[in-house]
């Protein structure tokens, strides 16, 4: 049986050739202008606030989640009060006293 003598597929495409680039291009400014040191944990992908908290602090939290959600509260996208982080976020969406001048 004779042997077949098929072309290759990599002697037919020989893709376009891209020049690797020598240095990377400067990063985009940062939009954050602060002052002093900022901590790369405080600012994270998941944007993540994890605590310990006294069992007073929980069980005002659990209250206080309560009392918003007897009074059908809702984040600022509309979405209902259902968890703890949902009130967090609520509280700062909501600040109870105005920020002083600085």
């Amino acid at each position: 049986m004779a042997k077949n003598n098929l072309p290759s597929v990599d002697d037919f495409y020989k893709g376009p050739t891209v020049d690797k680039p020598t240095e990377l291009p400067p990063p985009p400014p940062s939009k954050i202008e602060t002052e002093g040191y900022l901590s790369t944990h405080m600012i994270d992908i998941n944007r993540r606030a994890d605590t310990k908290l006294t069992r007073d602090q929980a069980m005002e939290l659990r209250s206080k989640m309560r009392r918003l959600q007897d009074e059908d509260c809702v984040l600022m996208d509309g979405s209902a009060i259902r968890s703890k982080s949902d009130v967090i976020r609520w509280m700062i969406e909501n600040p109870l006293a105005p920020r002083p001048p600085r």
